[in-house]
Parts: C-alpha cells; structure tokens; sequence
C-alpha cells in the first residue's frame, strides 16, 4: 500500500509540473544545458549525450522556424511563442 500511495504522488508530480511550467525553445535549451553541468559523475555517460542531442534538436529546430517564419508549424509540447 505504500508503495502504491509513492506512485500516486510522483504520478500527480509529473502531472502538475507538465501542466503548470510552458517555456520557450531558448528557455527550454538553457534548462537542458545546466541539467547537463549539473549531472554528476555517477549518471550515465548516455543520460549526459542524450541532453545533448536534445539540445541539438531544439537549436536546429529553432533554426528551421528563423529561416522560414511563414511555416504554421504548431508549437511544440509545453512550448510558448517567443
């Protein structure tokens, strides 16, 4: 029974943190990076690559939205405009 209870909160933690915080891409790519510097030796060395691939996919995709402004791609998932 405790350990169905620790589900339930982590499950309503998660929800409220998707919910309640929506950012924007560069905000988002900050976030990343100082996740990625404050990750400490014990994580794992794919953890740290995948932040950074991450990171990568936002830049580009920021990219691709600055050189065609016109596109009416929809925001990504938690994303704010600019």
């Amino acid at each position: 029974m405790i350990n169905r209870s620790f589900q339930d909160n982590r499950r309503d933690r998660f929800t409220l943190d998707r919910e309640a915080k929506t950012m924007t891409i560069d905000e988002a790519i900050s976030n990343l990076a100082e996740l990625s510097e404050t990750l400490h030796y014990y994580h794992s060395a794919t953890m740290k690559e995948a932040i950074k691939l991450g990171i990568e996919a936002l830049k580009q995709h920021r990219a691709l939205r600055r050189i065609n402004p016109i596109s009416q791609e929809p925001l990504l998932p938690g994303e704010t405009e600019e």
